[in-house]
């Protein structure tokens, strides 16, 4: 298990986070689904973000999250392809290999619109990937998948290799 607050670039871990129950709040559209964030608070006093408390979750062009080559950590339970909007479902992530890009502390921490704020920001690609792939013309760089740990959402985070000591 990693201590939280202690990953370097080059680490290798396994990231899991327990199935939740939650709601659909919009069936697959535009490569994503829509959920209701059973993690996180709205935070009202950012006067220049507002979150509804939904988040999307990026789906396949077959509107499956199942793929290996999707940059999407998080899964849904039944699939997104078997939920419309109002459906029950869970929302989480089954042990997945990734190894550590980017870290950034934040201090203050990272002014967001939901609660509570990060005060680390973990950059991370899935196994087997050296860049996350976008559509053509997106504004994201490739750099890989956010995580905030410490958000309120319970990752659990086991490094599997450190391949430098410093």
């Amino acid at each position: 298990m990693i201590v939280e607050g202690d990953f370097r670039v080059g680490d290798v871990l396994s990231v899991a986070c327990p199935f939740t129950v939650t709601t659909v709040e919009q069936g697959i559209t535009w490569d994503h689904v829509s959920v209701r964030w059973p993690w996180w608070e709205i935070g009202s006093s950012n006067e220049f973000a507002h979150w509804n408390g939904i988040v999307a979750l990026g789906v396949g062009s077959d509107g499956s999250v199942e793929s290996e080559a999707e940059p999407e950590l998080f899964r849904t339970d039944p699939p997104p392809e078997q939920l419309k909007a109002g459906d029950v479902c869970r929302v989480g992530v089954p042990p997945t290999v990734v190894h550590v890009t980017v870290v950034d502390h934040h201090d203050p921490p990272l002014e967001t619109a939901w609660l509570p704020r990060p005060t680390q920001t973990v950059t991370v690609l899935r196994r087997g990937l050296s860049y996350r792939e976008f559509p053509d013309g997106s504004q994201l760089d490739g750099s890989g998948y956010t995580i905030h740990p410490g958000d309120g959402i319970p990752f659990t985070f086991e490094l599997l290799m450190r391949p430098y000591a410093s």
